[in-house]
């Protein structure tokens, strides 16, 4: 994998969604925050269709997954590229492997994309909290 391959990682909620594109490990290229009502079926529905195009990896917190339920990530695989489910789960498709990733990640087996995605999803949750109701 070349160092400065684009990576998308995803993370999120029923409320919440976080996509980070990153160049390889080196730096954040783009940022997506979404605030939805109800999911869509697909996860496509989630992604600025720019950051897919650009994605050379794919990486899905396994616990967004969890989170959601009923999102369907399999569609993804018809991008043709490696899509890979951090967090416990096995990947989506055997391409993405933890030996393809291994300059994404500055540390330890998380890619940085995901690891990015993680932070701010917690950051924005717990504004998200801090919320009067009426203001959420």
């Amino acid at each position: 994998m070349k160092r400065e391959r684009r990576v998308l990682g995803i993370t999120g909620d029923e409320t919440v969604v976080v996509s980070v594109l990153y160049r390889g490990k080196l730096w954040l290229e783009a940022l997506s925050v979404k605030r939805v009502k109800s999911l869509p079926q697909s996860i496509e529905g989630l992604i600025p269709p720019a950051f897919l195009d650009q994605a050379g990896l794919i990486v899905i917190d396994n616990e967004f997954i969890d989170r959601c339920g009923d999102i369907d990530v399999s569609k993804l695989l018809s991008l043709g590229r490696p899509i890979m489910v951090f967090g416990g789960a096995k990947p989506l498709n055997q391409e993405g492997d933890l030996g393809t990733i291994k300059y994404s990640c500055i540390e330890g087996s998380l890619p940085e994309a995901l690891r990015a995605a993680r932070k701010i999803f917690n950051e924005v949750r717990r504004i998200i909290g801090e919320l009067k109701p009426e203001e959420r």
